[in-house]
């Protein structure tokens, strides 16, 4: 569970930041993603890079993550199908695998381009991890 995890922030963040830098089009649906779901960019960033090199020290006070738990239950989803990595983000604990929903939707559309900018989805552009209340603490 803990090797899916970190391959899964490694990949997305790579997928985000390498593989779509060259790209206009890439770039402005970027630019359309709201403040929150940036922040979860950052927060996939902070995961990719910290595992690969253990230890970070560039742009660490940017980072959002305040823990990183050991695979645990934290809500339904991982009550029924099993501990998950655990991220600290406002005082909250999100489930990483509550988080890929968003994220895949998020890669869906980005690397699309036959989506445009405006086709933005709604788990993307209606994130908070505020809004992941519904599944959080059995």
């Amino acid at each position: 569970m803990l090797y899916n995890t970190l391959n899964f922030s490694i990949t997305a963040w790579h997928l985000h930041n390498d593989w779509t830098k060259e790209k206009h089009n890439y770039s402005a649906k970027k630019e359309k993603l709201p403040n929150e779901f940036k922040k979860l960019i950052t927060a996939i960033r902070f995961l990719a890079n910290s595992s690969k090199h253990k230890e970070l020290t560039k742009g660490i006070e940017k980072n959002p993550i305040s823990e990183v738990t050991k695979p645990i239950i934290t809500n339904y989803y991982d009550y029924i199908y099993g501990e998950q990595v655990t991220i600290k983000i406002n005082d909250k604990y999100e489930s990483l695998s509550l988080l890929t929903v968003p994220l895949m939707d998020y890669f869906e559309w980005l690397l699309d381009e036959n989506k445009t900018v405006d086709e933005i989805p709604d788990s993307v552009d209606k994130f908070s991890f505020d809004s992941i209340d519904t599944y959080r603490n059995i």
